[in-house]
């Protein structure tokens, strides 16, 4: 029963902090950085809890857990560790509670399991059902560790079990939430953060925050400043046809992320529905740096997500179905992410060859389809495709997907792929 607070140690040529043995042991408000091996070892106990911490530049993991059952992890920075951010056993894993954090590689290698490496978040959340309030993102920290305005991890965190403090003895939440990390700013991140609300916000009283949320995805995206929003949260149903122009699209720095709410009634998706509309839910053109995520897509009379002529554009942990077209349709678009979905019951009225999950096409390169679901894909003629690359769609990486009561993939053309499995 041992509590460890307001720590910060560096610089030692093994772990920063070891735990070995004993039980009920929380460590938080502690700085953990560039230590030789890892910033927190834990191994041969039982019940840790890891809370508000900063694990940051160890040469090795951020946090490695062996032989420990009952290791909780929330609103952790584990950042620019220089093997894993977390590195974990699979008899640990089984009781293992972690969410609320923000895990990054610079070798592009976030999480392992035994021997197995995930190399980004998705992959680790895939693997694991861990870390599905997570990020993925640079903390922007101050030469202190301090966080920057603007960080995505501000107000990024949960209340449960946060210290009411940070590590300077400042109140914890200052913002409208609690941050990730051992430091809590005094900066907020509502300001780069939109609400829409079909059932009860408005378009014309509304101003977009938690309290006054907008009616419809369509107003929120016209408030969106290019660059500058980090996020429009949804909570509902939206029956709209959502268009995604230049003037949306995010930045490398700041990507534009469309996606639940976390107070989203019972935990359950956002639905946008075509209901009536004979068109396609979302239609991105000429837009870059916009993440889909976490977001139920039904009932469109075309195809669910429409692309062209857009880059950086990633659709992930999103539930697509009953669209009578493909899931994604994307033209002349590059740099495309399709991660984790799970994808049914489309292609209703495609013809013969025709598509229900994936297409990319007239030049659409990089695309990278990974560990998504798809089944009972159909089309007048039988089933419909799965995968569908076509016309020097080049360069693609199309692993782990799981295609049942469809067609595997077709590639035809000149499409060459970076990898296939």
């Amino acid at each position: 029963h041992i509590t460890l607070t307001a720590i910060h140690t560096y610089d030692h040529h093994e772990q920063g902090i070891k735990i070995s043995g004993g039980d009920d042991i929380t460590v938080t408000n502690t700085v953990s950085r560039s230590n030789d091996q890892h910033g927190v070892q834990i191994l041969n106990t039982n019940a840790v809890a890891l809370t508000n911490n900063t694990l940051h530049d160890n040469v090795q993991s951020g946090t490695v857990v062996t032989n420990t059952p009952s290791v909780t992890m929330r609103n952790n920075l584990l950042t620019a560790n220089g093997a894993f951010a977390l590195s974990t056993d699979s008899a640990s894993l089984r009781t293992l509670v972690s969410n609320f954090n923000d895990l990054t590689s610079p070798s592009q290698q976030v999480a392992q399991i035994g021997s197995t490496t995930h190399p980004s978040l998705s992959d680790w959340q895939a693997a694991s059902a861990q870390d599905d309030r997570s990020v993925s993102v640079d903390p922007q920290y101050t030469n202190t560790y301090q966080l920057n305005e603007g960080s995505l991890v501000i107000d990024a965190g949960t209340t449960t079990s946060a210290p009411s403090s940070d590590i300077d003895g400042n109140i914890r939440p200052r913002g409208n939430n609690v941050d990730i990390g051992a430091f809590e700013s005094s900066f907020s991140a509502t300001a780069n953060v939109l609400y829409a609300d079909a059932q009860n916000g408005s378009d014309s009283t509304g101003d977009g925050s938690l309290s006054a949320p907008f009616k419809t995805i369509t107003k929120a995206l016209s408030n969106v400043l290019s660059g500058t929003t980090q996020a429009i949260y949804l909570s509902g149903t939206f029956p709209e046809q959502v268009t995604i122009r230049a003037d949306h699209s995010g930045s490398s720095a700041v990507p534009l992320k469309i996606t639940t709410a976390p107070q989203n009634a019972n935990g359950s998706l956002a639905i946008v529905t075509g209901s009536d509309l004979r068109s396609t839910a979302f239609s991105l053109t000429s837009a870059s740096y916009i993440t889909l995520e976490s977001i139920e897509i039904r009932d469109v009379t075309a195809s669910a997500i429409q692309l062209s002529n857009s880059r950086n554009i990633t659709v992930t942990r999103s539930v697509i179905h009953d669209a009578d077209n493909a899931a994604v349709n994307a033209s002349e678009s590059t740099d495309v992410t399709l991660t984790n979905n799970k994808i049914y019951d489309n292609g209703t009225s495609a013809s013969e060859n025709g598509h229900g999950g994936f297409i990319l096409t007239n030049r659409s390169k990089r695309a990278v389809i990974i560990n998504n679901t798809l089944f009972d894909l159909r089309s007048s003629a039988g089933t419909a495709a799965g995968i569908v690359l076509t016309t020097t769609s080049d360069s693609s990486r199309i692993e782990n997907n799981i295609i049942v009561n469809a067609d595997r993939f077709y590639v035809t053309d000149t499409t060459s792929l970076a990898s296939s499995t």
